[in-house]
């Protein structure tokens, strides 16, 4: 069952006018469902996986470089390094 968010108009409208959004909030509130069902081509990457981590750790330039589109980078706070490289791309 979908709940409609009162929030998906504020993000599409943003994702129109800036590079990147950040959506946070409480555990287990449908955050990366919502944005799975807001942007249905974009890439998904979850920091949940180790590999994931890594990589993105070892080359945060490169990582972020690498998606050519949208992505939604999910559980980003156990990459703090990438914030960065997102800011400038």
């Amino acid at each position: 069952m979908w709940i409609e968010r009162s929030i998906s108009e504020k993000i599409l409208k943003a994702v129109k006018t800036r590079p990147a959004i950040l959506l946070t909030g409480a555990r287990q509130t449908g955050k990366s469902s919502l944005l799975k069902k807001l942007f249905p081509t974009a890439e998904y990457v979850t920091f949940d996986h180790i590999r994931n981590i890594e990589s993105a750790k070892e080359s945060p330039e490169f990582f972020i470089k690498s998606f050519k589109s949208q992505v939604i980078l999910d559980e980003i706070q156990y990459v703090p390094e990438i914030l960065k490289e997102i800011k400038v791309a």
